[in-house]
């Protein structure tokens, strides 16, 4: 079971022996934070509608940047992430 209190999250649940575990502490979450460095760079690189952009994949906040802005500006511009054969991708 997991109770979020603002930033102090409290994670309950079973371990591998069937008895109850418990961790507490405050966690800082960056997953959903995206540098506005990326959305710079995004505005670079759609400025002259490109018909398509390759991104390696990676974390997928360069290629999510890109995506926004093709949508803002309304372009028709394909942006594919790619990753190496074999890898998931996002998930390194």
């Amino acid at each position: 079971m997991k109770q979020q209190r603002g930033t102090f999250i409290v994670f309950e649940g079973i371990n591998g022996s069937g008895k109850g575990t418990q961790f507490s502490g405050s966690i800082e979450d960056y997953t959903d934070f995206i540098p506005e460095a990326y959305f710079d760079h995004a505005k670079e690189i759609v400025q002259d509608n490109p018909s398509f952009v390759v991104v390696p994949a990676g974390s997928g906040k360069l290629w999510f940047s890109i995506v926004q802005e093709v949508r803002t500006q309304s372009l028709s511009t394909r942006v594919l992430g790619i990753t190496p054969k074999g890898q998931n991708g996002f998930y390194g």
